[in-house]
């Protein structure tokens, strides 16, 4: 019985015309994590993670508002403000439910990267880098799908940039949560550490009342296993080899801290289900790369993703090096 579930979450409906998003009334000025994955169209169909953001949908006469939380944002909440990130218009609703039309109101896409880097792009809270964002000039809704309190969507779109006659398509894949902290998950400053070793972070905040710029590194919660998914069209002479590249780093921890996997048929990065590393059939690319989504406010990796391209398997062993 949906309509009596004690934990308010997304739910969705569609028809094979149309996709649109539902929300219990008692969810709207709730707080959500949304995701996404920026996946370009063209030579190979990679994504890369936008930066993640805490969200309320709020309710405004006829109109919904999706906010973004103003924690990390502002230096006190004394004073009243709001970041408004899309107005989603109504499509229907009855005395528990709202029908939202999701792809009438995401009519831009905010691109700037879930991962940060401070010994490239500083440590100070950056809101131009954080609400960057280019109009979509077409899209539709591809799916909508609800697992648990979860809910994927996937928007098709062209971008409309600035260089004439040029409106490149891509996929964003949403994700939207209901947020809550984990406890088991212990959030570290970058500080000082970059005298040492490096890491991925993700984007600064500022402390409220001090107005402290904080950089979080990105990492995983390693109190319990964390799987990785060799991707189901991986050549079976390579299987093994990046299973023992995914086993090695054990060794590092002194126990087991990540098991390996062969993803089931048909699933591919990015899934919020599986953490995958992906085959991309490409002789002449570039090798690989990393990509993960995190909590924006604690830095946890929530599920993340390596695109391997078959230039490992094509170029000898002279030319990698």
């Amino acid at each position: 019985d949906l309509a009596a579930s004690p934990t308010p979450a997304p739910l969705v409906f569609g028809n094979p015309d149309r996709m649109h998003l539902v929300i219990y009334k008692a969810a709207l000025d709730k707080e959500f994590l949304l995701s996404a994955s920026l996946i370009d169209q063209i030579y190979a169909a990679t994504g890369t993670g936008l930066n993640s953001r805490v969200v309320a949908f709020k309710r405004h006469g006829d109109r919904v508002f999706m906010l973004e939380a103003m924690k990390g944002h502002v230096v006190t909440q004394d004073l009243p403000s709001k970041l408004i990130l899309a107005e989603i218009p109504i499509v229907w609703e009855d005395d528990q439910q709202i029908v939202l039309d999701f792809n009438t109101g995401m009519k831009k896409v905010f691109i700037s990267s879930n991962w940060w880097g401070t010994d490239f792009s500083g440590d100070n809270y950056d809101p131009s880098n954080t609400f960057t964002a280019i109009n979509v000039s077409n899209s539709f809704i591809d799916s909508i799908k609800l697992q648990n309190d979860r809910v994927e969507i996937r928007q098709y779109l062209q971008l409309r940039l600035d260089r004439a006659n040029y409106s490149p398509s891509y996929e964003v894949r949403y994700y939207l949560t209901p947020y809550t902290e984990n406890p088991s998950y212990v959030a570290k400053e970058t500080g000082k550490t970059f005298d040492r070793v490096g890491f991925f972070e993700v984007p600064p905040v500022m402390e409220e009342t001090s107005g402290r710029n904080s950089v979080k590194i990105s990492k995983w919660d390693i109190t319990k296993p964390i799987t990785y998914y060799v991707s189901a069209n991986t050549p079976t002479e390579y299987v093994d080899a990046v299973k023992e590249g995914i086993l090695y780093w054990n060794k590092a921890f002194g126990r087991e801290v990540l098991r390996a996997e062969v993803a089931p048929k048909g699933i591919t990065a990015p899934d919020p289900n599986y953490n995958i590393v992906q085959w991309v059939p490409w002789n002449s690319a570039g090798f690989a790369y990393a990509d993960a989504l995190m909590d924006p406010r604690s830095g946890e990796i929530k599920h993340a993703q390596i695109y391997l391209t078959s230039a490992f398997a094509f170029h000898s062993k002279a030319s990698l090096r």
